[in-house]
């Protein structure tokens, strides 16, 4: 018996159902190729990686298929305010927003980028290039360990906002965004907000107290009552500044109240967990009157750190540069090794030294053995 064939309509409907299920794989493909290195300096490749979507990359497909890309020529300047996947919004000396595309020449461009575009070519192809950065905060990216992605670039001061938790403070992710401040040239700002819900300081005092040693320039603030906001604007006023911190820390709610017209979006934490809200969802630059630039950041879950081994590592807690002249070995990773002085003084010990050395705070060494084993 012959096998009866279906109507015409569930063969369409079929049809229909594989083309929709052949799109959701492109796209997925297409999701997983954005986070990728882009190589610029190989260029006999018939494709390239790149961040944009498909239609982005059959045109630069087709240009290499072409006889490759025009070299753009610098004709004028601007300043990168915000960044997408696929591209930038550059801001003229006109103070005109022009979006525009990124390309195989240029792949991809920070908030606070000084760029280089040609005015008279298609959002596409106008990119010439990024020019040097004076300071950067970067991370790997959260999807692609491999690559580095740069938070902010060209800044003066990174503001890094904390709450209280159990009138106490987490300072594991304080110590690794001050090696990446370090590491990128950028003068690090410690803010404490909601500082209204302690019911005492002291806890919190006795964690910010390393950090205030080191010279950094620590702030307790509220954005609900207004206390210390006087002395953060003080601070940051006519300076580039990057703001960063967890969800659910208030920075977006101090933002408005130190600056009214940033016109920041603010959301409730989460009652059962006390996390925040993504409130912010992509970073942006507010230039303000005076010159005082911000630029605020989406909250992270987590900071890791980029190019940072255990040799550099030693570098960014310059409290153990002075201690570690008496460690035993001159390589000393002041981890197990017999006869660390840096590790004596943290823990209470009494090393053998010929004169007092600087102390060591016991967190900023637990923070320190945190990180280094982090490293692998």
């Amino acid at each position: 018996m012959n096998a009866r064939r279906p109507p015409a309509t569930d063969t369409a409907a079929g049809g229909r159902k594989r083309a929709r299920k052949v799109a959701r794989t492109m796209k997925q493909s297409l999701k997983k190729q954005g986070r990728q290195r882009v190589d610029e300096l190989e260029e006999g490749r018939d494709s390239f990686e790149k961040l944009s979507s498909g239609r982005l990359q059959n045109a630069a497909h087709r240009l290499e298929v072409g006889g490759g890309e025009p070299t753009v020529q610098a004709k004028a300047d601007g300043l990168v305010v915000a960044v997408s996947r696929k591209g930038c919004t550059v801001r003229t000396s006109g103070h005109d927003d022009r979006r525009l595309w990124f390309h195989n020449s240029v792949a991809t461009a920070a908030v606070g980028d000084t760029v280089g575009f040609d005015p008279d070519l298609g959002a596409d192809r106008a990119l010439a290039c990024v020019h040097p950065r004076r300071s950067f905060l970067s991370r790997p990216d959260p999807f692609e360990p491999a690559l580095e992605r740069v938070i902010a670039a060209n800044v003066d001061l990174g503001v890094l906002v904390v709450a209280p938790v159990d009138d106490g403070l987490r300072t594991g992710v304080i110590d690794r965004v001050l090696v990446a401040m370090q590491r990128g040239g950028v003068q690090p700002v410690l803010v404490v907000n909601k500082c209204d819900l302690l019911s005492g300081e002291a806890a919190v005092q006795a964690a910010i107290s390393p950090y205030s040693e080191l010279g950094v320039h620590v702030h307790l603030c509220s954005a609900a009552t207004g206390l210390g906001v006087g002395p953060l604007r003080a601070q940051v006023q006519d300076r580039t500044c990057v703001f960063v911190g967890h969800s659910g820390v208030g920075k977006s709610t101090l933002l408005n109240v130190l600056w009214p017209e940033a016109a920041q979006v603010t959301a409730e934490v989460r009652s059962r967990d006390g996390r925040g809200r993504h409130t912010t969802t992509a970073s942006r630059l507010v230039s303000l009157p005076g010159g005082t630039r911000l630029i605020d950041t989406p909250g992270i879950r987590s900071f890791g750190l980029w190019e940072v081994d255990a040799d550099a590592l030693r570098g960014w807690f310059s409290e153990f540069d002075t201690p570690a002249a008496n460690c035993r070995f001159r390589d000393c990773r002041h981890d197990a090794e017999p006869g660390c002085a840096v590790r004596a003084i943290a823990l209470g010990e009494q090393p053998d030294a010929p004169s007092p050395p600087r102390a060591v705070a016991p967190a900023r060494y637990a923070a320190y053995l945190r990180i280094l084993r982090s490293l692998g």
